[in-house]
């Protein structure tokens, strides 16, 4: 990580001890910008901002949704973050290291009709319901959401970000 950065908001970081290498593909999913679950809708939420939530039970171990955005580079995303999103702490590069390099997913613009609604999936360290697993489709690595657990009618969605470029109380305590 890069010392000095303090404005980026939501620069996830998908690393070993919390990714999980999926044993299924997300090809079978006709549409996965839409997700295979369609139930689900986005909200105002009491964690940050917005968030996405259940329409009805989703139970465990279910896709969920793809984190899809702009496939970048790791000197395109860190451009991108210091030069264009440095005014602006709403956006949502999510990297993943595959095959000893560095890539970022970048759904930053567009809205959910473009990259879909995972991109407002907010944070939890102590209660996630989801967590990120790798699924690599033509040799290109994507990110699907799974849930770990029932998630009821009305619930928000939440997995554990992981390392973040940002220290800060509500990432450790959310």
């Amino acid at each position: 990580m890069r010392s000095g950065r303090t404005k980026v908001k939501r620069r996830i970081y998908l690393r070993p001890k919390h990714m999980k290498n999926a044993r299924y593909s997300i090809e079978a999913c006709p549409n996965p910008v839409d997700s295979c679950h369609s139930a689900l809708f986005i909200d105002n939420s009491p964690v940050a901002g917005f968030g996405v939530f259940a329409q009805a039970t989703i139970k465990p171990g279910t896709f969920v949704c793809e984190y899809s955005g702009e496939f970048l580079d790791e000197d395109e995303a860190v451009f991108r973050e210091d030069n264009v999103y440095s005014l602006n702490s709403d956006f949502y590069l999510f990297f993943v290291d595959y095959k000893r390099k560095t890539y970022a997913i970048d759904p930053t613009v567009g809205d959910e009709t473009k990259w879909g609604k995972a991109k407002y999936i907010n944070h939890s360290r102590l209660n996630p319901n989801c967590e990120v697993h790798r699924v690599i489709v033509n040799n290109r690595p994507h990110l699907a959401i799974i849930s770990i657990r029932q998630i009821d009618e009305g619930e928000e969605l939440k997995f554990d970000y992981g390392d973040t470029a940002v220290d800060c109380d509500w990432l450790r305590n959310t």
